[in-house]
């Protein structure tokens, strides 16, 4: 049986546009994420896409991409890349 606390553990992806002054959004958002408390693991799947695994005692998906945009990437919210 597994972890109780792995069903506090969130796993997303995040994509972003393409019109952006920065190509690869993804690598350069997964260097911002890096060390924030709650962010378990950050990886790039292409420049722009990114998978994510957080605790949610600590941070939400919510969070995270409203600092990501306020940090100035702009985040792909298209209802197919949610599904």
């Amino acid at each position: 049986m597994g972890d109780p606390s792995d069903s506090l553990v969130r796993r997303r992806e995040i994509g972003f546009r393409e019109l952006h002054p920065d190509p690869e959004q993804a690598r350069s958002a997964a260097l911002q994420l890096v060390g924030v408390p709650g962010v378990l693991e950050v990886q790039v799947v292409d420049p722009l896409l990114l998978r994510i695994s957080y605790h949610l005692m600590q941070i939400t998906l919510e969070q995270i991409e409203a600092a990501l945009e306020e940090a100035g990437f702009h985040l792909d919210n298209r209802l197919l890349l949610r599904l």
